[in-house]
């Protein structure tokens, strides 16, 4: 029956989420799994990605198609709290959104003029990470805990892409960025904008 099928799959994820985990803290003494010799470094930088991995779930039928497959709302379906949206907590943060998505279509844009424009800077300036968890948290309460759902791993997305870019479009003193890391760098970027692009849809009624 559909309980039992729900109990089993629950069950077996946790189990999958436990050994990722058990593994993890393994890796993050320095520890030697499966033949690879990673530093506490190494470890730490792939946890998030492994833990994620390990406690993804299959979508049942029916459910609305989000990222990663989980039931979230989609952003057609959303309900925005009209109460809400009249906030300067939240008008403030809604004018940042739109601020920050056009900022990674202008990266975007310089990098594709100039390989070797400095994308970090950029980054580490117009996209601090506490600014744009500040705003993402002031547009939380627009949605109810089902539609956040969808928001929250999108945001989420969106913080890690930016610690990504910002390590990866790093060139040593003397040195240029090569083509394949070019190519990685706008992948990335690519990302990003479409990433944002999903999360200013959530608001397209507002």
């Amino acid at each position: 029956c559909k309980l039992t099928t729900s109990i089993l799959a629950g069950g077996a994820m946790a189990s999958r989420a436990v050994a990722v985990m058990m593994m993890m803290a393994r890796l993050a003494t320095g520890l030697e799994v499966s033949g690879w010799q990673l530093s506490r470094q190494q470890a730490l930088r792939a946890f998030p990605a492994a833990v994620a991995a390990s406690v993804v779930a299959p979508s049942s039928a029916g459910a609305y198609q989000g990222i990663y497959g989980m039931e979230i709302i989609s952003a057609s379906d959303a309900v925005l709290d009209e109460e809400a949206l009249q906030t300067s907590q939240v008008k403030a943060a809604l004018k940042d959104l739109k601020v920050l998505y056009e900022s990674v279509k202008s990266l975007r844009a310089a990098i594709a003029t100039d390989a070797q424009y400095d994308v970090s800077s950029v980054i580490r300036k117009e996209f601090e990470v506490t600014r744009v968890r500040n705003t993402f948290n002031a547009l939380n309460p627009v949605f109810d805990k089902e539609t956040q759902k969808g928001t929250d791993r999108l945001q989420r997305g969106i913080i890690q892409d930016l610690v990504e870019i910002d390590a990866g479009a790093q060139v040593a003193p003397g040195k240029t960025r090569s083509p394949k890391k070019l190519a990685i760098v706008n992948e990335k970027l690519l990302k990003l904008e479409t990433t944002f692009q999903k999360l200013d849809e959530y608001f397209a009624k507002a």
